[in-house]
């Protein structure tokens, strides 16, 4: 495969590129970016180069897939639009720790919708200052959507085996336990300023003697 450009040095046009091997480029980029990955144990992966709509050079990694369940088709981008991957598996295999996780999802779940309808509950008892409470309700989700983003994001890394050994897998397992932390501190903040408005519009009587 030639790829070069067309460059103009004092009124002369010259040609400036370079010549690759399909075979040792193809078999390159699958023993370097997928053999070494954790799903070379579960996906095919087939690369191969086209002229013209016609193909002139294919290379294979990973393991044989008789019923492919998966089934994904990529196109490099220019200036190596010619090589297409293929990928295909029957299935993804669970993490090891796919069943605690989704229980701390679970339960993270739950706290947020008591966080929820503890902030819901408050906003019912201030009338004068309903609007104010909606766009705090509406800021407070935002918020907590954020932390759970990250933490399905992470368990879904996981789920599909994106961690390439135990440190990787470790330090994964740390982010979701962060995030959980902020997000148990930020439903504590939102209860916390739950109970301040109601203290704050709590009302004090005294005695006084009012003029003739």
């Amino acid at each position: 495969m030639f790829v070069f450009r067309r460059i103009l040095i004092n009124g002369q046009m010259y040609r400036q590129g370079f010549v690759l091997q399909l075979d040792l480029f193809l078999s390159h980029l699958a023993r370097t970016y997928f053999s070494s990955q954790p799903m070379a144990r579960f996906a095919h992966l087939r690369l191969r180069a086209v002229d013209q709509g016609r193909e002139t050079q294919a290379v294979e990694a990973g393991v044989a897939v008789d019923r492919p369940r998966i089934h994904l088709k990529r196109a490099f981008p220019p200036p190596l639009a010619f090589v297409q991957a293929t990928l295909v598996c029957e299935h993804i295999p669970p993490s090891a720790g796919r069943g605690t996780l989704n229980l701390a999802l679970a339960v993270l779940g739950g706290v947020i919708i008591v966080g929820l309808l503890a902030i819901y509950h408050s906003t019912q008892k201030i009338v004068d200052f309903s609007e104010r409470q909606s766009r705090f309700v509406s800021a407070v989700t935002h918020e907590l959507k954020t932390p759970l983003t990250n933490i399905r994001m992470y368990i879904e890394m996981l789920e599909q085996g994106m961690a390439r050994d135990p440190e990787r897998e470790q330090e994964y397992f740390r982010v979701l336990e962060a995030e959980g932390a902020r997000l148990s501190r930020l439903i504590t903040n939102v209860l916390e300023l739950s109970k301040l408005e109601k203290k704050h519009r709590r009302r004090t009587s005294r005695r006084a003697t009012l003029p003739r």
